[in-house]
Order: structure tokens, then C-alpha cells, then sequence
């Protein structure tokens, strides 16, 4: 079976208090951790955006994978106010190899 984002923080069509500095994702089992470059490495910066409205791309400073959780954690300078979606690619997969069917997106407001 595919993997499905089971969670997200913050969650899709959600107002969040600033300071912000942290998003997850929360996968319904276990990902590829592999190496940072690898394209269905859970790990790899390039199967995540976040992307102001206004303010446009973010830049990541630190992923990381804790595997007893299911959950990626991506962190970044402190946002400013404005309309920000995450995107997860459909690259990432399972320690199957079964990738996600779709991209993940999750709209909120900060």
C-alpha cells in the first residue's frame, strides 16, 4: 500500500501563533531515510515546500527523520505573517519503496 500523511503541524486550514519555526509530517508507516540526495529519501529537501503567499519560498535549515514516530521535522528562520502551504511531492516512499500517490498539501495561516 502507498504511504499516507496521516498528520500535519500545522494542520491544513489551521491559524497558527508566531513565532513559527517548525513544521512535521506524520506518514502512516515507516519511510526511506537513505541519504539526503536519494529523490524518495524522506529526507531529501527537495520532496518539501513551504511556500508564502507573499513572501514566497522558505528555506529549510534542518530535516530530520524520527523513525518511532513516523514523522518528518522541518525547521526554518522564524516565518513572518502570511498564507503559507506545505507540500509534500509524491516522490518520497516506504521502506517498500511504494511512493505517496499524490502531493500532500497543507494551507495555513500564520
Amino acid at each position: 500500500m502507498a504511504p499516507v500523511v496521516v498528520a500535519s503541524n500545522p494542520p491544513p486550514v489551521s491559524v497558527v501563533a508566531l513565532p513559527l519555526a517548525l513544521v512535521s509530517v506524520t506518514f502512516d508507516q515507516d519511510m526511506y531515510v537513505g541519504q539526503s540526495y536519494e529523490i524518495t529519501s524522506v529526507v531529501n529537501p527537495a520532496n518539501y515546500t513551504l511556500t508564502g503567499r507573499n513572501t514566497g519560498p522558505v528555506s529549510f535549515d534542518r530535516i530530520f527523520y524520527v523513525s518511532e514516530t513516523r514523522t518528518i521535522f522541518l525547521t526554518f528562520s522564524a516565518l513572518p505573517a502570511d498564507e503559507y502551504t506545505l507540500t509534500v511531492a509524491p516522490t518520497v516512499s516506504s521502506i517498500q519503496g511504494t511512493s505517496l500517490p499524490e502531493d500532500y498539501t497543507a494551507p495555513f495561516t500564520a
